[in-house]
Parts: structure tokens; sequence; C-alpha cells
């Protein structure tokens, strides 16, 4: 391909020359370009590509004819059909590339004078108009209907077949009075569903009906990055750039415009231009165009001497609806309206604003702000925009100075707190809708105010270039401080053996209630605890999954044995006048890991108020809740085991022990079922299976649980022993016994059996294993009557009661256990 630029006198002849000169110095098609300085150029492309083919095997001067004849041809039709240059206000617009594309394809021609106005507004009919020629390329013109819409009366204008045809197609269907109104500026909402509908792009699917009409098709905008290209607030009055940046954003199929014979579209009329009443706005004369200026003026040639007018500025105000809300007595940066704001057309600046009372007493409140909310939510970051000021029942915002810029909207908020010595009550404001400028502003362009306010779709007596919808408003609840109480729950944990390396069963149940106002929980330290705890889970009764860790790491200063869980944004949030119960529980370290058995736990909440065990914060009021005083008096504090107003006290929980390896269980494990006859000579009296825990604890060998003393309470009524005739056993191995002494032979006998891991009996248990033992006695003559046997390991699982069964578990020796029963019963022998 050959391109230069150069006078239509010498084109041909240039384009032959070149193009010899380079195909037999390089045997390559190359780009030429040539542009004149001083005369008007056009660009000569010339391809060879149809005309080459095998050509070496050509004689050099037949090619050098047949070069010649192809080239010729190629450059008068290229000649012929070259396109217009780029319009002289748009090589240098922002949107002069999208411009470019639709002029390419002939989709919009411009001024007689070379201009195209990209920043003249656009009507429907217009938008219409090249939506249709960039959807179908021209293809559907023709006759047709022609009154399709009421308001299509009169004399028929330009429009309306387009206009009708595009309803058939689903383009558009008019408004719900029956009208087009195809001279009314195009907003972006507009343009978007014909847009949307001309190139049938997929709607998103919703089972809830928008909020908007037009929300579905700015979904597809949105996802096609239209919003870079043109504003994003729905009223905007689009501009003639603007369609051209939309067309090429929303990526739909662009089609081409073929020019009919003998046109020449450097002299034709834009097909978007304002058009004499007796054109018909995208036809043209080539010989004497004749357009209407914006001030009014016809002419066949340039608006000379006019300047493009710049579009009154207009504003939109949506107030937020967002319930009610709660605070408490003193509690700072409170909203109290919240709505969204977006200038169009230019930029403005908002001077004024004005609110009115609904409830409450504006007094109780101090401080009022306009702010522009942090992203994050994060209040200490908000904008401050200006301080409002009260004059009886309103509510005043003056002298500001906040830029709006064209098509970005804002949210904005009203601020205020609380007065700290104010009562209970309730507090509302609003727009003061009834003063007939309670929002001002004013363009940054044309520096002209922004008049007329349209309430809620009110009817206009004036042009209202503020349009604003208000919401139910938000009512702000006044309480007093609140305050949070911790006690021990009355549902008390017993005391546990606590396995190394698992986590453990509850080992301390808290109770939380807020009173006045929700509170959040923020720091909770715990005391009490060993090395042997690597954390303390936080769950909610009744939960499974931890709310919250506590690890020593986490404290400040770092104390042995005291775990703390904070979270600026609360670990916890107790309900107004509800109770949460908080079970805590333990995770210990394998003895691998550091875990030691024999290490005793008792988790505690301190009652000092330095270094405190909670620290808490009024979810409404955001006020720090103060440590308790001592005093009698609810006054907005954390107070720790009391329910009511008064000086602290600790809470202290029960005792448990840490061990390597654990009774899990003793259940009786007798082939006798109860009731059956009493045995007689040398019998088992009882029969009980112990059951170990898996493990991990491995240090210096598997910790195993080895039983060293049992003592059962025998019940013999009628029935009678022989003196020292106990014996314990392994059922594994009956052939080994251990001696057992007796406190009496008959009623209520203590048979103790003791020193079982020195002997040559085995009573150790694996991690996860089990062993059967049993007692044996021999039976004498009893007393005549009713007889009754039976044999009872007692008070099993009171830590504060040992004795009963003792065992160690290969480290450290304990005398009760943890299987949550107080006594296991054995046989009961009956006859």
């Amino acid at each position: 391909m050959i391109s230069f630029y150069g006078t239509s006198d010498r084109g041909e002849g240039m384009c032959v020359f070149l193009f010899l000169k380079i195909k037999q110095r390089t045997n390559t098609e190359q780009n030429i370009y040539m542009p004149s300085p001083k005369r008007k150029s056009t660009r000569y492309e010339c391809s060879l590509s149809a005309c080459v083919t095998g050509w070496e095997r050509v004689r050099v001067r037949f090619m050098h004819r047949l070069l010649r004849t192809c080239v010729l041809v190629a450059c008068l039709a290229v000649a012929l059909t070259a396109s217009a240059e780029a319009f002289r206000d748009t090589p240098r617009h922002e949107y002069g590339p999208q411009v470019e594309v639709l002029r390419e394809r002939g989709i919009v021609r411009g001024y007689p004078d070379g201009r195209f106005r990209p920043d003249h507004t656009i009507t429907r009919a217009e938008f219409l108009k090249i939506l249709t020629l960039a959807v179908t390329g021209g293809a559907e013109e023709g006759p047709g209907e022609e009154v399709c819409f009421t308001d299509f009366r009169g004399p028929p204008q330009w429009y309306w077949g387009i206009a009708c045809r595009a309803k058939e197609r689903g383009i558009i269907s008019g408004y719900a009075d029956g009208t087009f109104r195809g001279g009314k500026p195009v907003t972006t909402a507009e343009a978007l569903k014909m847009s949307v509908r001309g190139w049938q792009l997929p709607l998103p699917i919703s089972v809830e009906p928008p909020r908007h009409w037009y929300d579905p098709y700015y979904v597809v905008a949105e996802k096609q990055g239209v919003f870079v290209a043109i504003p994003h607030y729905a009223g905007h009055l689009l501009t003639r750039g603007e369609t051209a940046a939309l067309f090429v954003a929303l990526g739909g199929n662009i089609a081409s415009v073929s020019l009919p014979a003998g046109s020449s579209p450097s002299l034709s009329e834009s097909s978007l231009s304002p058009v004499a009443p007796e054109a018909k706005g995208d036809e043209s004369s080539a010989s004497s165009p004749r357009i209407r200026c914006p001030d009014g003026r016809v002419t066949s040639g340039a608006c000379e001497g006019y300047k493009d007018p710049v579009a009154r500025g207009v504003i939109r105000i949506e107030q937020v609806s967002s319930g009610s809300g709660e605070t408490t007595v003193g509690g700072d940066n409170m909203p109290l309206v919240a709505f969204d704001i977006v200038a169009g057309n230019q930029d403005a600046l908002l001077t004024s604003l004005t609110f009115r009372r609904i409830r409450g007493d504006l007094g109780a409140t101090n401080r009022f702000r306009l702010v522009l909310p942090d992203g994050n939510r994060n209040r200490e970051l908000d904008l401050v925009l200006g301080d409002g000021v009260v004059q009886g029942d309103t509510l005043l915002f003056r002298d500001l100075s906040v830029r709006l810029a064209q098509g970005m909207p804002q949210r904005m908020e009203v601020r205020a707190d609380v007065r700290p010595v104010n009562t209970e009550g309730v507090l509302a404001i609003g727009f003061a809708t009834d003063l007939p400028d309670y929002v001002q502003a004013h363009g940054t362009v044309d520096h002209r105010d922004i008049t007329g306010i349209q309430t809620n779709g009110a009817p206009c007596t004036v042009v209202c270039r503020i349009t604003v919808t208000t919401a139910p408003e938000r009512s702000l609840t006044v309480r007093s401080l609140g305050s949070l109480f911790v006690t021990q729950n009355a549902q008390t944990v017993p005391s546990r053996q606590i396995l190394l390396g698992t986590r453990s069963d509850p080992l301390l149940r808290l109770t939380f209630r807020a009173a006045a106002e929700d509170v959040l929980v923020t720091s909770l330290q715990i005391g009490g605890g060993t090395e042997s705890i690597s954390a303390l889970e936080l769950t909610r009764d009744g939960g499974t999954q931890p709310f919250a860790i506590a690890r020593v790491s986490q404290c400040s200063p770092l104390l042995s044995g005291v775990f703390c869980a904070l979270a600026s944004d609360g670990i916890l949030r107790v309900p107004r006048d509800q109770e949460i119960v908080v079970i805590i529980r333990a995770l210990l370290k394998a003895d691998t890991e550091g875990g030691r058995s024999g290490d005793t736990v008792s988790l505690t909440l301190t009652s000092a108020t330095d270094g405190p065990a909670v620290l808490a914060r009024g979810a409404s009021s955001q006020k720090t809740l103060a440590q308790n005083n001592g005093d009698t008096v609810n006054d907005g504090e954390v107070f720790i085991g009391l329910a009511v107003p008064g000086g602290n006290i600790p809470v202290v929980g029960p005792v448990h022990d840490a061990v390597a390896a654990k009774i899990l269980s003793v259940s009786k494990n007798s082939v006798d079922a109860d009731g059956a006859s009493v045995p007689a000579g040398m019998a088992t009296v009882g029969q009980f299976r112990f059951a170990a825990a898996a493990h991990r604890n491995t240090s210096q060998g598997t910790k195993r649980v080895a039983l060293t003393k049992l003592v059962f309470t025998v019940s013999a009524v009628n029935v009678s022993f022989l003196s020292d005739s106990f014996v314990l056993y392994n059922t594994a191995d009956s052939s080994r016994q251990a001696a057992c002494q007796e406190s009496s032979t008959t009623g209520q006998i203590l048979v103790t059996c003791s020193n079982l891991g020195t002997g040559a009996v085995p009573f150790t248990i694996d991690p996860g294993g089990s062993i059967d033992v049993a007692l044996r006695g021999q039976l004498t003559a009893g007393s005549t009557g009713t007889r009754l046997l039976q044999a009872t390991l007692g008070n099993v699982g009171d830590r504060a009661n040992p004795g009963t069964i003792e065992w160690e578990d290969g480290v450290y020796p304990f005398q009760w256990v943890d299987i949550g029963e107080s006594q296991v019963r054995g046989t009961l022998y009956r006859n």
C-alpha cells in the first residue's frame, strides 16, 4: 500500500512514480505521507495487491506497463471516494476520537463551516436519527407510517418517520401521555435506553423490580465502562460529543453509511445540526445549504460571530431513607439526614442549605455540621463542609463553598453532637421545603444562580433547575448513657481435668448485660491462666464457633497467665436490656509444646479499675464506658461481678487441673444383671471398666493412666465376708491379684485397694484404651431374710473430696477423676 497527501492535479502521476521507485529498490510495499503545507491536501492510497501476483515470472518491461495501469486506476478510484477531513473543532476535543469514528462511517457530517459543535445539547429526535444510522446504516430508511405519537400533528416533521420505525422496532415507546417530544433535549437515561434497545444488548435478569426505570440500562452501561466517558447523572442533558462517546463506549456494532452518488460530505449538513423549518434535518443541499443559527439567524454559511452557549447548571438531590437510630446523652457525630447530590450541564457551587425541625428540640444538640462521609465509614476521617446555625426551628448552613462536579454524585450527611446534659427524647429534621430557596447554588462556568426548586415532582410555577426528592426522616432516639454488667453465670461449671494438647470443656461461664443502650465490648482481660494454655476461646452459649480468641500476646503490658481479646470495632455486641452468656474454653499445649501436667487453672476477672478486666463503649453514643466508681448510680459504667450498681466483686472461676493423660469414663461392666442372686463362696462382688482418653502427649514416653488406689463401698445386707478375703484384679489376667483391706465384714464395708501401681498386677491404661477390674471376696453364711449385695465407687468426681480413685498420668498424681459422674454402682445382687 502506498499513501501520500497531495493536490488532485498531480496526484495520479506522483502515485505512479513513487510506487515504481520503491518497488524497484526494496521489492516491498510501503506507506508514504507527503502533506502539503500550503495547499489543501487529499490522501491518496495506491494498492497493487491484485495486480502484481506472479510478477517475477513476467518480463520486466511488460510488468512495468501493467504496474502503471493498475496504479493509475487505483489512485483515480481513491481520489474520487476520499473522505473529508476531520471537523475543525474536534481534533483537540476530549470526544474528538469518538466523533471521528462516527464521521468516518458517515453517521455524522458536520456543519458547512467545517465544525461539529460537540458541546451543543442534542434533542431526542436528533439522537434517534443518529442512533438509527449507527445501528442500521440507513438500511431501514424509506416510506412508512409517520403519525404514531399524539404530538405528531400539523405540518410533517423530518423525524416522524424515523420515530415511527424506531417505535415498531421497540427502540422507543414515548411518554405515558402518548407523545414523543422530539424537540426536547435527550437525557443520559433516555439515551441509554434507546441505545441498549437499538443494539439489542442483553439486559440483566432480576426478580425484584428496579428502583428506577433506567436501572437495568445503567447496569449494561456500567459493565461497558460508559460512565468513564460521559456523566453518570440520569437527568444530565446529553451533548453531541457525549453522544459519540456513548456509542463508541457502549460497544455496539456501529454501521457505515454509504453517501449518495455525487454528494460531497464536506458540504453537507450534520444530521444533528439545528434545522430550518423547511429542511428535513438529515437531508442536505450541496448547492445552497441553509441552517438556522442558535441565535435565530438563518444563513447559507457559517454562524459567524456566534459563541457556543453554556447550558445552565442543574442540581438533583435525593434524600436517603436511613430509618431510625439511637444515641445517648453526650453522643458525638450522630447522623440526622443523608442525601445524594449531583450537578448537571456544568460544575456547580453549593452555597446554602436550610433544614427544618420535625420533632424534638434542636437545642438538645450542638455543633451541627455538613460532612462528606469517609468511604471506609471512619467518622474521624469525614470531611466537614460547613457548620450549621440554629434559628428557632430552622437549621441553616450558610456561606458554603462546596464544589459539585458535573455528573459525579456525592453522599452528604448532616451530623450533630448530643449535649451531655440532655434528657431522653427523639430528634428529627428534614429539608425546609416550605421555603422557596432552601437549596442555593450557582454554576461555576456561567456563574449564574441555579434557581427554582421542584420538590417531590410537584409542578413548578417557574423554571426549576433544582430537583429534590425527600424520604421519610431519620428519627434519632436519645437515651441515657449505657452501662455494662459482667457476672459469673448462675449455671456454673464444675472443676475439670483438662488434657494437654486438646480443646478443653468449658472453664468459665460469664453473663454480659447492657443497660440504656447496646454496648460493644472492645477488650476482655482474663487472668488465672497458665503457660500450658496457648489461647482462650470465647463462644456464645449455644454457638459452635468462637467469636473471639484471647491470647497473652494481645495484652499490654504482657502478664503471666493473663489473656486478652480486643477489637476496636468490638469483640461482642450486647443488646440493650438483654443478656449474653459467654463460654470460655482453653486451647492447651501438648507436653511436647511446653504443656505441664499438674498446672492448676482458675480463670478470673479482676475487680480492679486500674488495668480493668473489661473495656466497652456505647454502640449508639460511641462513648467509652467509665470504670465503676463504686457508687450505686448507673452512670455509663462497667460493673464487674455485679448485677446492680455497687462496688466491683472479682469473678473467680472453679479450679481445674492440667493432665497429660486422662480417665475418660468409669462404668459398670459385669456379666450379671441387676437382680441376680447373691453369689456364694469366693465370688466377684463388682466389675468396672476404666477407659482413657486418646492424646498426643509423648514427651519422655507416651503418657498412660496408672491406677494407684481404689476405695469401694460394699453394701452387704444379711451377707458376710471372710476377713481379709477381698482382692482386686485385671480381668485380662485373673491369676495376678492385689490384696485389699476391709473396714468390716458385713453392713457398709469400705474396701481399700492400695499400692496398685507397685505390685505385679497391671493396672495401666493406654491412650484411647480401657481395662476391666474386678473386686472379689469370700462370702460366708449370712443372716436370714432378704439378702442384698452391691459394690460402689463413690465421690469419684469431687475435687474437693478426693481419695475414692487415685491415679497418675506418668508425671503427676491425682486423687479424683473428671467423668461427669459422682458415683458408679456395680451390679445389685438380691435374693
